[in-house]
């Protein structure tokens, strides 16, 4: 019985670290907006899009916002830059997502890719 119980563990344990694969981190470089507005509107498309999505905002000062996703324990903030036209959403600092400086856990990129499109999406209106 205790053999069993410790290969379950064990068995577990590595079901976990399968899902944990490392991936480049993905970092919004000149993302487009659509159609044009003035740059307080650029803040509240953004501001919309993040907590539709359930991150929390920062205005940090016109053109730089911070946002933070918390999942269970884990947590990601970025940066997100913007000007009229365009956008950045780059890594600020993370916990429990295995970054290395190049490398994040694939969840942080699909919180991040979603954030994206939702920002262009909100640009659209």
């Amino acid at each position: 019985m205790h053999r069993r119980l410790l290969l379950t563990g064990a068995g577990l344990g590595l079901l976990g670290l399968a899902g944990c694969r490392l991936a480049p981190i993905h970092t919004v470089t000149d993302g487009a907006f659509r159609g044009s507005a003035p740059l307080p509107r650029r803040g509240d498309q953004i501001r919309r899009a993040a907590i539709r999505l359930g991150w929390q905002v920062q205005d940090i000062r016109p053109g730089l916002m911070r946002a933070t996703f918390s999942a269970r324990r884990d947590q990601a903030v970025v940066e997100i830059a913007y000007t009229r036209d365009q956008f950045s959403i780059r890594h600020l600092e993370s916990t429990n997502l295995s970054f290395d400086g190049t490398q994040i856990n694939r969840a942080y990129n699909g919180w991040v890719q979603d954030l994206e499109r939702g920002i262009v999406a909100a640009s659209a209106s």
